[in-house]
C-alpha cells in the first residue's frame, strides 16, 4: 500500500496534468467545457 504522501504527490501530479491541459486549450480557443471541467478535477 502507497503511503500518504506518495499518494498526495501523485494527486498534485495528476492537477498538474489537468491544470496543463486546460492551458493548451484556453491558448487555441477551444472546448470551453472541457476547460471548466479540468479546472474543477484540479482544484477537488
Amino acid at each position: 500500500m502507497l503511503n500518504k504522501k506518495k499518494i498526495t504527490e501523485e494527486w498534485f501530479e495528476r492537477a498538474k496534468h489537468d491544470i496543463e491541459g486546460a492551458k493548451l486549450l484556453f491558448k487555441e480557443g477551444h472546448f470551453t467545457d472541457t476547460i471548466a471541467h479540468l479546472i474543477q478535477q484540479a482544484v477537488e
